[in-house]
This record gives C-alpha cells, structure tokens and sequence, in this order.
C-alpha cells in the first residue's frame, strides 16, 4: 500500500528518496567520525608508547561502541567514568588537569570541546592539555554532521582543524 502510494505520487517519491539520501549521508559522516576516533585512539597510545609515557584520555569512552579505550589514565567530569575505566578513572575538570607538566606522552581527546561554554574556556582546556601532554590529538564533531554538530542543544561551540592547530568559533545559536 505505501509502496503503490509513492509509485503513484512523484512529489512524495522525491521527498522520500531526498530522505534516505539525506540519511544515507549522515551515516557515512558519522561513520567517518567514529572511524576518526579510533585512528586518532591509535596514533596517540602508539605515541605516548614511544615517549614512554603514559596516554591520558579527556572524555570517558562510555558509548556503546567503545571505540578507544581509557588509556593510562581517564578524566571526565561525569562521575560514571570511575566505572568505565576502573584503573584509571578520575572525575576532573580538562581546564584544571591534575598532573603536573609533561607528566603524559600523549592527550586523546574526543568529542569535549564542543560543549564548553565559551571559546575562552576551550582555548584554556587546550592550553591544559598541552600542558600535561607531550602531544594533544583532538577529535572533533565534523562540519557536515548535521545530526549532532547542527541540531545538539547543548553544543556551544564549533571545532575545526587549520594546519593540525584547533581552531574554535561560537555556535550562532
């Protein structure tokens, strides 16, 4: 019946095919995202394995995929990272890391940024986390995510790469 309905309406078969297109992108964009996290993951524990340094992961890695891991040490400010990454988990704040400077090989951090308040605050987190890191690899929701990067109400700011270096700009609404 609803097969026969858009054989036999061309607008609303236009409108449905527009739709899975739509979706069909948005799922290649946000594959490329979780494809990106875990290179990212990778590089960053081959790096602070080469320093022979420990990897400090900014953000728990409590989504179903689990993509990365904990590394040596994990920081969130949501108290359930104590139970995705018992040997390592600490509730912190990324703007006040508490290790001192170059303590880690590497900082991995995922998907953080976007929800800080202002662009101050994020400069002043990735100032942190250059701090206590050798090397940061940042994450970040990608441009053509309309999913979460345009429609999430509590993302507060665009992240974007120029040349390796973040680059921040406040979301327009």
């Amino acid at each position: 019946m609803v097969a026969d309905l858009i054989r036999n309406n061309s607008i609303l078969a236009a409108v449905v095919g527009f739709l899975a297109l739509f979706w069909l992108w948005q799922g290649v964009v946000i594959a490329t995202e979780y494809f990106l996290r875990w290179k990212r993951y990778r590089q960053a524990s081959k790096f602070a394995r080469k320093r022979g340094k420990p990897l400090l992961v900014v953000g728990r890695p409590g989504t179903p995929l689990r993509i990365y891991g904990c590394g040596d040490a994990c920081i969130d400010l949501d108290q359930r990272v104590l139970i995705d990454c018992p040997n390592g988990g600490l509730v912190a704040d990324i703007r006040e890391i508490p290790f001192a400077d170059g303590h880690f090989g590497a900082v991995f951090c995922s998907h953080i940024m976007e929800f800080l308040p202002e662009i101050a605050e994020a400069e002043k987190a990735m100032k942190e986390m250059q701090r206590v890191g050798d090397r940061v690899f940042l994450c970040h929701t990608l441009g053509p995510n309309l999913v979460w990067g345009w429609f999430g109400p509590t993302m507060r700011i665009w992240v974007s790469l120029k040349n390796g270096d973040p680059v921040f700009r406040k979301r327009p609404w």
